[in-house]
């Protein structure tokens, strides 16, 4: 939700995201829904819509990586599409991204810490990947707590 005004040449904005009662389902929920927007449409249509801003649904967008872990669709991270997933998100003491890259056609969680340098307070990001023709598709959700979400 956002509200915006516009007043003497400039825009002032605020919102905030509304509370979704399961957001590991809900994110399992996309990832599954861009596997069947690609079985039925094709790679180049899910490329176009998922690098769409149409594509975002409040928190929700696709990770999208082909079969050598490049990335094809971040839309909310445009600057890394033909980037190594393997060889992004990699700190002192893990290789986030190449845990991205090891999801299974049966799906893995993966939570890391994430901090929010706009707020100054520690999220956590929760990203489901699942592996599905060779391709990765991902997507995550933030939330304060640090435990990794069941497996659906």
């Amino acid at each position: 939700m956002s509200y915006a005004v516009r007043r003497d040449g400039m825009l002032f904005a605020s919102g905030y995201y509304l509370r979704v009662e399961d957001p590991a389902g809900r994110t399992v929920s996309y990832v599954q829904q861009a596997i069947e927007y690609y079985r039925n449409n094709g790679r180049e249509a899910t490329l176009a819509h998922y690098n769409s801003q149409e594509s975002i649904d409040g928190q929700w967008g696709l990770t999208l990586a082909d079969e050598n872990n490049i990335l094809l669709v971040a839309p909310l991270a445009k600057h890394l599409v033909g980037t190594n997933l393997g060889e992004l998100a990699t700190n002192r003491n893990r290789d986030i991204g190449q845990e991205m890259v090891a999801a299974t056609e049966e799906g893995t969680w993966i939570s890391y810490i994430f901090p929010n340098v706009r707020s100054s307070e520690t999220l956590y990001a929760h990203s489901w990947g699942v592996r599905h023709d060779g391709l990765l598709f991902m997507s995550r959700y933030y939330d304060d707590k640090p435990d990794v979400p069941n497996a659906p």
